[in-house]
């Protein structure tokens, strides 16, 4: 061992360091001159900021961020114990009271003994304070996607309608509303969902602020789904004297209206009747086209948007004809004298051509029963009835009355 050390010189060597580690240490202790430097970017902190808030309604907007530049100044030992977490930039908000810009003086403080500073820059700082608003905003949904066929999606509801904000009044002004996207591409039933909303302005261009608080965190969002059937209109028919209603048939317009529904129902429903004719009605009136309003069921939607339709009506193997009869009978008591003016009556009668072809004028009877009824001097007008002798299903068009004259007294 001893042979190795003195080989390899390893005492000699020891000697060596140990003398200049020491030197070092005589020559730091001996000549520790003072010196600067400089720490760039050190963060501004604000003193107040939630005083600022709730004494004034105030918050800054611009200058939170700010950075300043420090040198420093100590002995070369001190100065190796800095560091930028050891060196504080502090605004005081206190003598904010007004919303506006703002020069700012900062204490800058270096938590190490015997370092003091040499320079800042810059020496103040500009700040920016803005009046906190609140704002109610409606919400906007934009439905993306196509629904598949057969179906659509029928706008949407929003709960709530508008959202609350909070912010800076020069930001808050240019919020227009809240705006969601929802895609429900390929959707069959309702869907919904509860979303977190953008805000943007008139031009629906995004705002994005760090100073803007969303009180209204979520909104849900609901889209109804409707399935598309097209269902063909139909009606009944009352017969009438003569006129069977099975001899009656409708062409009605439209068709055909499309229904949809945001449940199965629609798909349940193979047709929607319009409602009953009276065929007695239509023919007293001569009147064969009618207008008859389209009712769907609740919860059951009518998606071709006619309200009504138009049903023209008509009659298979009926046939309409005039009869000329004289046989007027008058029944019946009255006080006053009178005498018949009327010698014939042209009579309409309506049914079935193999019925109508049967009857002949003879057949025909005209019946005015006086009883109730009051004469007065001159021609006066009474109401009769008009039969068919025999059993046959025909019906009278018209209302028919006879005229008696009936002398002064």
């Amino acid at each position: 061992m001893k042979h190795w050390l003195k080989k390899n010189d390893i005492l000699a060597r020891t000697v060596c360091l140990l003398a200049a580690v020491l030197l070092w240490f005589v020559v730091m202790m001996t000549d520790n001159p003072e010196i600067e430097t400089e720490f760039r970017n050190i963060k501004l902190s604000f003193q107040g900021v939630e005083a600022l808030r709730q004494t004034y309604n105030l918050v800054i907007i611009e200058g939170e961020n700010a950075t300043v530049n420090v040198k420093i100044r100590g002995q070369r030992s001190k100065i190796a114990e800095v560091t930028k977490d050891k060196i504080s930039a502090t605004v005081n908000l206190s003598s904010v009271t007004t919303q506006g810009n703002h020069e700012m003086a900062y204490d800058l403080r270096i938590n190490v003994d015997g370092v003091t500073v040499a320079s800042r820059n810059p020496y103040y700082v500009n700040i920016k304070t803005d009046k906190i608003v609140s704002a109610s905003v409606p919400v906007q949904v934009n439905i993306s996607g196509e629904a598949p066929e057969g179906y659509y999606y029928d706008g949407y509801t929003v709960s709530p309608a508008t959202v609350e904000i909070e912010g800076p009044q020069s930001e808050i002004k240019n919020i227009a509303r809240a705006y969601i996207n929802f895609d429900t591409s390929g959707e069959t039933t309702g869907v919904g969902g509860v979303f977190e909303y953008t805000l943007v302005d008139e031009q629906g261009n995004e705002i994005v602020s760090d100073y803007i608080i969303k009180k209204t965190q979520n909104v849900e969002v609901s889209v109804p789904v409707h399935k598309v059937n097209e269902i063909p209109l139909t009606v009944n028919f009352a017969s009438a004297r003569g006129v069977d209603k099975t001899l009656a048939s409708a062409e009605i317009s439209p068709k055909f209206i499309q229904i949809s529904s945001n449940t199965n129902d629609s798909a349940e429903i193979n047709q929607i009747n319009l409602g009953t004719i009276d065929l007695e009605k239509l023919i007293q009136e001569d009147n064969y086209e009618v207008d008859m309003p389209i009712i769907l069921p609740n919860g059951i939607k009518n998606e071709s948007g006619e309200a009504a339709a138009k049903v023209k009506v008509s009659l298979t193997g009926i046939k309409r004809q005039e009869f000329v009869t004289a046989n007027i009978n008058i029944t019946g008591e009255s006080a006053a004298q009178y005498t018949l003016s009327t010698n014939m009556i042209t009579v309409v009668l309506i049914g079935e051509e193999s019925v109508i072809e049967h009857i002949s004028d003879d057949m025909i009877k005209v019946l005015v029963d006086l009883n109730g009824i009051e004469l007065w001097p001159g021609a006066n007008r009474v109401p009769a009835v008009v039969t068919v002798e025999g059993d046959h299903d025909v019906g009278v068009i018209g209302k028919y009355e006879i005229i008696l004259d009936v002398e002064e007294p």
